[in-house]
């Protein structure tokens, strides 16, 4: 953009959408990602659990001459012959009591942990998130009525909670996802909160209100991009928390 470019062509090109493409937070963050080689192989790793899990039980229906290695065997197959049996070539961790492939079981019941894990975790930081950044941005009696509400569910066993939830609407998982996500979204409210606080005092949120950027715009547009180092840093500790209590 031209040095004597006034400042209203600058608030003309940021409504009409015209103004250069700044550099993309996530792209920055993916480039520093790809220079850490021990956080490129953990990707890789996470990748290759979830498509086993994911696509393991699918491998269930091919010869067992083809895929000898435990995938090929139900989850629910039983055979007496082989119960409590040590790893070996057919089965790579072993039996059970009742002769089922300790793999199989693995891998069926790491589908349910990955989709608790990662469903009911995008659920509460969408809640937390946006939250969060709302109480923090606009502040005074809205803030204050916001964090009560927060300290009154902090008050109740989220646990019980749950469960009544599933009682009271129902046994199904895709409920089980949003109720587990309905709670676990207080403390990232919190955090948001404290970071959208910090970041309102910055220079570049002060020339965007200058050029009359609406408040929506300025919370989605450069409010939340700022907090996402903050957000993906507590979603890693929300998967491992969520599927514990999906467990218990």
């Amino acid at each position: 953009m031209p040095a004597e470019t006034s400042l209203q062509d600058v608030v003309l090109a940021e409504q009409q959408g015209l103004a250069g493409p700044a550099s993309s937070l996530w792209r920055d963050a993916w480039h520093r990602l790809a220079k850490n080689k021990m956080a490129i192989a953990g990707l890789w790793f996470v990748v290759a659990l979830m498509l086993l899990c994911f696509f393991g039980p699918l491998l269930q229906k091919l010869p067992a001459t083809i895929c000898p290695l435990g995938l090929s065997y139900s989850h629910q197959q039983i055979d007496l012959d082989q119960r409590v049996a040590p790893p070996n070539s057919r089965h790579w961790l072993g039996t059970d009591q009742l002769g089922r492939d300790v793999l199989a079981r693995i891998l069926y019941g790491g589908r349910i942990s990955l989709m608790v894990g990662l469903s009911a975790t995008v659920v509460s930081l969408t809640i937390g998130l946006l939250y969060g950044a709302i109480s923090g941005y606009f502040g005074g009696k809205l803030d204050a009525v916001m964090m009560r509400l927060v300290d009154i569910l902090y008050a109740f066993p989220l646990t019980v909670f749950v469960i009544l939830l599933m009682v009271f609407v129902g046994r199904s998982i895709f409920l089980l996802f949003i109720a587990i996500g309905a709670v676990e979204w207080l403390t990232m409210a919190r955090i948001v909160r404290g970071q959208v606080m910090s970041l309102k005092k910055q220079e570049f949120i002060e020339a965007a209100i200058a050029l009359g950027l609406r408040k929506r715009r300025i919370i989605l547009r450069h409010i939340i991009p700022n907090v996402l180092g903050v957000v993906i840093v507590y979603a890693t500790l929300t998967v491992p928390g969520v599927m514990l209590l999906e467990a218990f």
